[in-house]
């Protein structure tokens, strides 16, 4: 009976251990940047900008349903974006794929 009432009491320490635990997976933060965009392409939902940091490549970021476009601080669309107009980008890295847009917000003012 001892050993029952240990084992159930082991259990019970792991059960309440593991529920408790902060090994939880956490999402990618959104990182916020600004730069100019250099090319939009719809069929793929994918924009290429040059960020204003000195010597960075010019970085493909892509699109999805969710992603919010922002044209002189109303909603717009993919479509309304022009090649050369200055953004502040909002997305998330992930491993294995261009960087995934959250928010794209621009003047409607190009260069």
């Amino acid at each position: 009976m001892e050993k029952l009432i240990t084992k159930f009491a082991a259990a019970l320490l792991l059960v309440f251990t593991l529920s408790h635990s902060n090994a939880h997976a956490m999402l990618p933060k959104p990182i916020k940047t600004t730069g100019t965009v250099v090319f939009v392409d719809h069929e793929t939902r994918s924009v290429v900008v040059k960020l204003e940091k000195k010597g960075e490549k010019p970085i493909v970021f892509d699109w999805n349903t969710v992603t919010a476009f922002i044209k002189d601080e109303k909603p717009a669309s993919a479509a309304d974006l022009k090649e050369g107009s200055k953004a502040v980008i909002h997305f998330k890295r992930l491993s294995f794929r261009n960087p995934i847009l959250k928010k794209l917000i621009w003047e409607g003012k190009t260069e």
